[in-house]
């Protein structure tokens, strides 16, 4: 997380110094990155997901959009682009220009791919949980109830907790309405 953080520091102090001397030029040039970065991760992802198909690995288009979308171009960018940047043998303007694209296309994603992937994920359906998954999450969940409460019971006994608050205590672990999650998975049962 430092690291991270740190690298975003020092690229945002470097094009800040430098962000006045970059040609409107370089300003049109970045959205035609941006749609060439993602056109070739997209040529990536789809190459490897034939790949996996190949292998006999079966992935589904849905995970290949999101993985198209859901990259970010961040960290390791900015680094190799500040150590371009920091470089005396390239000449100063191919610098400039490295650093204010390279920090212009992660923006970009930033921006861009965080507004279109809530709406991707919801169109796609990958939101709503399957009902076999929530039936197994509910009994797990009616299980840790009962398994709590049968404990609780234990403890109620020893005379080491005469003195304990039960109500109060109950706000510090986990709660679940058993009565609902029972409802819910007679209702997931029937449908199944």
């Amino acid at each position: 997380f430092f690291g991270n953080t740190l690298i975003f520091v020092v690229a945002g102090a470097v094009i800040g110094y430098k962000f006045p001397s970059v040609p409107m030029k370089d300003f049109l040039h970045l959205p035609v990155m941006y749609v060439t970065c993602t056109l070739i991760r997209m040529f990536v992802v789809s190459m490897t997901f034939i790949l996996f198909r190949y292998c006999g690995i079966k992935l589904e288009k849905k995970d290949q959009v999101i993985t198209i979308f859901a990259g970010l171009r961040g960290a390791v960018g900015l680094s190799l682009a500040m150590m371009v940047f920091g470089d005396p043998r390239i000449c100063q303007p191919i610098r400039e220009i490295v650093i204010f694209q390279t920090a212009g296309i992660v923006v970009l994603t930033v921006c861009i791919n965080s507004l279109i992937m809530p709406k991707l994920v919801s169109l796609l359906g990958l939101d709503s949980i399957a009902p076999s998954k929530e039936l197994i999450y509910n009994q797990a969940m009616i299980s840790l109830l009962k398994a709590g409460r049968s404990q609780e019971g234990f403890l109620r006994s020893d005379h080491l907790f005469d003195g304990v608050s039960w109500e109060t205590s109950r706000k510090y672990y986990f709660q679940v309405d058993l009565c609902k999650l029972e409802l819910e998975r007679e209702s997931l049962l029937q449908k199944n």
